[in-house]
């Protein structure tokens, strides 16, 4: 079976097309603000973005406005609690067994995690009035990427009716983030580390969190979402040197099994991990 490529274009540093909005310097992709980041220098790999990365997040969102009045989105990341032996990137091309390995460890956890995020929050109950239960839509994305700090990691986003969820308080158990938490410990069992967003030190405020209607306000929100999100986009750490692992979705992760150490080497399950 021919492994599965991804070929990617990218939306590139060039100081002719750098703009800045609040001090931040963006990039102006299909109308929105794209966040390029402020690497060392320019070839740093973190300026850049993926252009086929942008396009689903972009459309994803704007699919999710035609389904809600208001939609809900919200940003966390996933780290694991232990990894396998580091490599260093230059080293990549002879470990890639390894990863795909590492990977389909990791998604035989998140896996039952977003599948149990999606089955509580769309359970059917007679209390109208439960914001996190009788949802039609649940709908998660994710950006896969390795860090020699973090190792394989995840950037993920939910979105929902923003009419009935607005919450995204980390300190609140009994919001969705702290709902969320807690099947996410079930599915990762020991090797469970809290689910994580990033705050705004400054101001106090978590700014991973947003409402985006259809009025000019909301227009405003989604610009602030789609340049968070962008930081999804970025080539930094989405292991280049390998076309064949997959590095986003808009949906959920494919169910994969765990090989035993005998099969990590067989051609099967190696073509079933690249074609998924």
């Amino acid at each position: 079976m021919q492994k599965r490529q991804f070929h990617r274009s990218l939306l590139r540093y060039d100081d002719n097309f750098i703009r800045h909005h609040g001090g931040k310097p963006y990039r102006d992709y299909r109308g929105f603000r794209v966040n390029v980041g402020k690497g060392a220098t320019k070839d740093d790999g973190y300026r850049d973005c993926y252009i086929d990365i942008l396009d689903k997040l972009i459309n994803h969102i704007q699919a999710e406005q035609g389904r809600f009045r208001t939609v809900f989105i919200g940003r966390f990341d996933i780290v694991f609690s232990d990894n396998r032996p580091q490599f260093d990137d230059n080293d990549y091309p002879h470990f890639i067994s390894d990863d795909h390995l590492e990977i389909a460890d990791h998604q035989a956890m998140l896996t039952p995690f977003l599948n149990n995020v999606k089955k509580y929050l769309s359970k059917k109950t007679s209390n109208s009035r439960n914001r996190f239960r009788n949802h039609n839509q649940v709908k998660i994305g994710w950006a896969r990427e390795y860090g020699s700090d973090k190792g394989w990691h995840y950037h993920c986003y939910i979105c929902l009716d923003g009419d009935r969820v607005n919450n995204w308080d980390p300190l609140n158990k009994d919001g969705l983030f702290g709902i969320m938490d807690r099947i996410w410990e079930t599915a990762s069992g020991v090797h469970y580390r809290p689910l994580h967003i990033h705050s705004d030190n400054n101001r106090k405020q978590y700014k991973n969190r947003w409402i985006v209607s259809r009025d000019k306000r909301g227009k405003a929100q989604l610009q602030h979402a789609i340049y968070a999100l962008s930081y999804l986009a970025k080539k930094r750490s989405k292991r280049t040197s390998n076309t064949t692992i997959k590095h986003l979705s808009t949906h959920s992760i494919p169910k994969l099994t765990t090989p035993t150490s005998e099969q990590v080497n067989q051609e099967k399950w190696r073509n079933e991990v690249l074609s998924a």
